[in-house]
């Protein structure tokens, strides 16, 4: 079995165009957790300094270790960090 990109469910919100202008037609990226019915608990965002490409993802049902997950998943020299909603 393929190693998984990332430690959570991702996925595009359905309908929504992401702010990024780079054309790829992904959506504004998602990650969804475990904690069903939680919904919106934060926001993933990330910066590359070398081509100012930054981009806005949301955390939905996602519990305090997914996030944590989530955070420490960035394998590049971007920027990253959550910030949790509430």
């Amino acid at each position: 079995m393929p190693e998984a990109v990332y430690p959570i469910d991702y996925g595009y919100l359905e309908g929504a165009v992401a702010a990024d202008g780079d054309g790829d037609g992904d959506g504004v990226g998602v990650f969804r957790g475990s904690a069903v019915g939680a919904g919106v608990v934060g926001f993933f965002v990330t910066a590359d300094p070398g081509t100012c490409d930054v981009e806005v993802k949301v955390l939905i049902d996602c519990t305090g270790g997914e996030i944590d997950r989530v955070r420490g998943c960035s394998t590049t020299s971007w920027v990253s960090g959550a910030c949790s909603c509430g």
